[in-house]
């Protein structure tokens, strides 16, 4: 059976409500507000593995977890079956792909490629910090700020394609993930951040997100939740994240997006 098959199937039947919730502002602006600038880059395909430590139990307790991330090897499963090896494939605009022109400036913007346009993920890595719950009850009540702070920190993406000094091209983002209040899927969060290094440096990213726990995830109860008749025994030590739609689906919410320009405020990271 497929993995996109089973993932269809559990989505209808509730396994959303036992996957990992985090701390938002319920002021937060829709993510498509943040992508009305010039799409410098887009990303599809991926499929990564977050750790949390400590793990997330059941409970209305939101807690502060570290969540490290890695691309998906597909030696992990879900249900049994192997999660599908990350295929992320970046296309680059090529205003910054190739040279525009005379640059009188020391660091260029364009030309940040050496002329290709299209990229794939040799690695990925990350840490971010903030609060983790196990249970969707607890979005609204512990998760949120100020009891709670959204997950944050540094992603690091390197490419298989080098530069014209036959450097590994890469990129850096400070982002930030959250809950959509609009959003009645609690598996489906929403990421905003700022490229603070490497392809597309500057740009503003966004991404919506499907996180699932792995099958290292002890005592889910896949119907209600975390939430079972015996409290303090779930645990989420891993959990499997993959581009989706959300509340706004379009063509453009499976796609983690690089944009300048035109930012609804609101929606900044």
């Amino acid at each position: 059976m497929k993995i996109a098959k089973i993932t269809r199937v559990v989505l209808a039947g509730g396994m959303a409500a036992a996957a990992l919730a985090v701390a938002a502002p319920h002021a937060e602006a829709d993510l498509e507000a943040g992508r009305t600038g010039t799409q410098i880059m887009t990303c599809t395909g991926s499929n990564t593995i977050a750790s949390l430590n400590p793990t997330v139990k059941d409970g209305t307790q939101a807690l502060y977890a570290k969540v490290t991330m890695k691309k998906s090897d597909g030696t992990k499963t879900f249900f049994s079956v192997p999660i599908p090896v990350d295929a992320t494939t970046c296309t680059v605009d090529a205003g910054i792909a190739t040279t525009q022109g005379a640059q009188d400036v020391k660091y260029l913007y364009d030309n940040q490629t050496s002329g290709q346009t299209t990229l794939t993920l040799a690695s990925a890595a990350g840490a971010l910090i903030g609060s983790n719950a196990c249970d969707a009850a607890a979005i609204g009540s512990f998760a949120d700020y100020p009891y709670g702070y959204p997950i944050n920190g540094k992603i690091t993406y390197k490419y298989n394609q080098v530069d014209a000094a036959l450097k590994q091209l890469s990129t850096q983002i400070y982002q930030r993930s959250y809950a959509d209040p609009d959003e009645a899927n609690p598996a489906i969060q929403y990421s905003v951040g700022i490229v603070i290094k490497g392809v597309a440096v500057g740009s503003h990213m966004t991404n919506t997100t499907t996180f699932l726990p792995t099958d290292s995830t002890k005592n889910i109860n896949f119907t209600s939740g975390c939430s079972d008749a015996v409290p303090n025994n779930a645990a989420i030590a891993e959990v499997w994240a993959f581009q989706t739609d959300g509340v706004d689906a379009d063509a453009l919410d499976d796609k983690m997006m690089f944009t300048l320009g035109a930012d609804d405020a609101n929606a900044q990271p």
